[in-house]
């Protein structure tokens, strides 16, 4: 029987191996899937490529994830002022509910306005936190 299966992505790394990624929500991950993606993995195997299955990130990665995408648009970048206010508030790890309170207050705006603009900062990696351990909340720490 022939089968036609189209991987998600081909990846060549830096040393020129290269493998093939399959993606695929664990809950959709049944036993056709699981067939195919073996044939796909023998197939590679043959020619010495890798393969992977990529099923998701953990909870709460996946969740805050989710969450700062939505601060990912041009939007909610902050202008320069606020940006230098919340890179001086979480110069040193901070809470974020703390260091939002203290580039309000700096600059003197809505903390709700400062919030988006900390939150999209997250989402670029201007200001860090753990993703992994916990949801994002005003009780997570902070820093540049």
């Amino acid at each position: 029987m022939l089968r036609h299966h189209f991987p998600d992505f081909l990846v060549r790394h830096a040393d020129g191996s290269v493998a093939v990624v399959d993606v695929r929500a664990l809950p959709l991950l049944d036993e056709e899937a699981t067939r195919q993606f073996d044939l796909t993995r023998r197939a590679l195997a043959h020619v010495g490529w890798g393969y992977s299955v990529y099923t998701g990130s953990a909870e709460p990665l996946a969740q805050n994830l989710t969450f700062l995408a939505g601060f990912r648009k041009h939007g909610f970048d902050p202008e320069p002022r606020l940006l230098a206010a919340l890179h001086a508030a979480f110069d040193s790890p901070a809470r974020l509910d703390a260091g939002i309170a203290a580039a309000a207050t700096t600059t003197r705006q809505d903390d709700r306005f400062i919030r988006t603009g900390a939150l999209s900062m997250l989402w670029t990696h201007q200001l860090h936190a753990d993703l992994t351990s916990a949801s994002l909340s005003d009780a997570s720490v902070v820093c540049t």
